[in-house]
């Protein structure tokens, strides 16, 4: 297994952006196709709530609802921002997802929910975020670790430093993370690997 720091991601992202020419949208729909793939074939499940952050890792989400919607699943959406304060690629997915009709709330101006559902998406906080999450996110982590629903983490799940393995309160216990590209270090180190399933 090949391992890498949250920056040397970036790098590889940039370079295949950049040098390559390879759009961020199609990087954004190959992780979210592959996270919705693994999710349904691991777990079958057919109702799934997506939660929404503010960054890529949030339009990584939005994608994954997409194509669990197009595979017959009931979706929900959960924004922990304000879905119209979504930028650059995030924002085009959003707009994707609104077309489509997805059913979305805002949390926390609306309850969510969980015993509705049979399986959770974490799309909340990416490689990009340090520290402990914050409100509204720490609220939402909270109530998808008690639901009892199992958590599939986009890339890496919400609330760990994807470089030092360091576990933030609160943490998204996935039971599946499905990592974009390569595991980054952090996911493999003490404490943080036991919480990516």
């Amino acid at each position: 297994m090949r391992l890498v720091s949250a920056e040397q991601m970036r790098e590889m992202d940039r370079i295949t952006i950049e040098d390559y020419g390879v759009p961020q949208l199609s990087l954004m729909e190959n992780a979210g196709k592959a996270v919705s793939d693994e999710a349904l074939n691991t777990y079958g499940f057919r109702r799934w709530i997506i939660l929404v952050g503010k960054g890529n890792n949030g339009g990584d989400g939005l994608v994954v609802s997409r194509h669990l919607a197009e595979a017959g699943c009931e979706v929900l959406l959960v924004y922990a921002i304000d879905p119209d304060a979504l930028q650059g690629s995030a924002k085009r997915q959003r707009e994707i997802a609104d077309k489509w009709g997805l059913p979305r709330l805002v949390y926390p101006h609306s309850p969510v929910p969980w015993q509705e559902y049979d399986g959770i998406i974490d799309a909340l906080l990416g490689t990009g975020t340090s520290g402990a999450p914050r409100e509204p996110v720490a609220s939402l982590i909270r109530e998808a670790n008690d639901s009892g629903l199992p958590i599939v983490a986009v890339d890496i799940p919400s609330g760990i430093d994807a470089d030092s393995g360091a576990v933030y309160d609160p943490c998204v216990h996935a039971a599946m993370t499905v990592a974009r590209a390569m595991v980054k270090t952090g996911m493999v180190q003490y404490p943080a690997g036991d919480q990516c399933g």
